[in-house]
């Protein structure tokens, strides 16, 4: 995807892009060159996709009182939220620009940028994203090559009956269990595979990853929940529940919560409920409960760590 400060919102939210896209991120490096700042920027990746999505980038004369009105214009359309009051080609960026160097406002600009290096590596960067943008149009670029490839399936897997499994987040791992008493981890790399639970007489449940892909937590026996380590190649326990039946659980972005899916007998009604686990198993919360004819299912963390989402049904 490249480096988040200069993805587009159509990019961040998921959806298909173009060739505008390209433009948006020639927008960020000119905005940069010019201020010396991003006009998107977080104390993390997340903020600054929030950044990207919901806020308004301050003007270029908060940095430089004697730019323009109108390559504020320019730079303004270049980072329009909506690609469809972008830039829509190249053309129409060049012949802002070269309005803007009939007025000679930009070559004293950009005289005053080469003084510091990060302006200069800005310059050629801005270089590069102009090549690649007049390189897509003129071959009437759609989609990344890679999209264009047909997609094919492959099995990583050789044993029947997997239950679920997840890929860890920095893709080199597949964790994976069925109802059989088997867990195992698979190195995606070079097809190792190592087995953490191998037994007749055992469940194990809803493998999940930390963010570090360095940890595994899982259900056991539908009523604790274990995390297992990488390196120290070990399971320790973190919550154990005596009443009642763990369902599904996953691991919060920030690393700091797992949240779980529990049902228990409650005054001869089955309530289920969500609620959270620290990783070190020493902090738990209760978060959220309903009762019949309601059921809350399956739940999963939203990208900022602060929301669970659940789908729940009706009997």
């Amino acid at each position: 995807m490249g480096t988040v400060a200069y993805m587009s919102p159509e990019l961040v939210k998921g959806e298909k892009v173009d060739h505008r896209t390209d433009l948006w991120s020639l927008g960020v490096v000119l905005y940069e060159m010019l201020t010396g700042a991003l006009p998107f920027a977080g104390d993390s990746d997340v903020n600054t996709m929030y950044s990207i999505i919901g806020d308004t980038p301050p003007k270029l004369a908060k940095y430089n009182s004697k730019i323009s009105s109108s390559l504020q214009y320019i730079i303004t359309t270049f980072l329009e939220k909506e690609s469809a009051l972008r830039y829509q080609k190249a053309e129409e960026v060049l012949r802002d620009l070269k309005q803007q160097v009939a007025k000679s406002k930009i070559k004293l600009l950009l005289r005053k940028a080469r003084k510091n290096l990060k302006s200069f590596i800005s310059i050629f960067c801005f270089l590069i994203f102009l090549a690649i943008i007049f390189y897509a149009y003129n071959n009437k670029f759609n989609k990344p090559v890679w999209l264009k490839k047909p997609s094919k399936s492959i099995r990583i897997t050789d044993e029947m009956e997997q239950e679920s499994g997840k890929i860890s987040p920095n893709g080199k791992y597949l964790a994976y269990t069925n109802n059989n008493g088997k867990f195992y981890i698979k190195k995606l790399t070079t097809g190792e595979i190592i087995k953490v639970k191998d037994s007749d007489n055992e469940i194990f449940r809803s493998p999940v990853w930390s963010p570090t892909s360095t940890q595994i937590a899982y259900i056991f026996n539908w009523t604790y929940i274990y995390i297992y380590d990488l390196q120290k190649k070990q399971s320790d326990i973190i919550l154990e529940k005596k009443t009642g039946d763990i369902w599904t659980i996953d691991w919060s972005p920030d690393g700091n919560w797992i949240v779980y899916h529990w049902s228990r007998l409650k005054k001869k009604e089955r309530i289920y409920s969500l609620n959270l686990v620290s990783p070190d198993g020493k902090l738990s919360r209760f978060l959220y409960e309903m009762k019949p004819p309601k059921y809350v299912f399956q739940p999963a963390w939203y990208i900022d760590s602060k929301r669970v989402a659940f789908y729940s049904i009706t009997s």
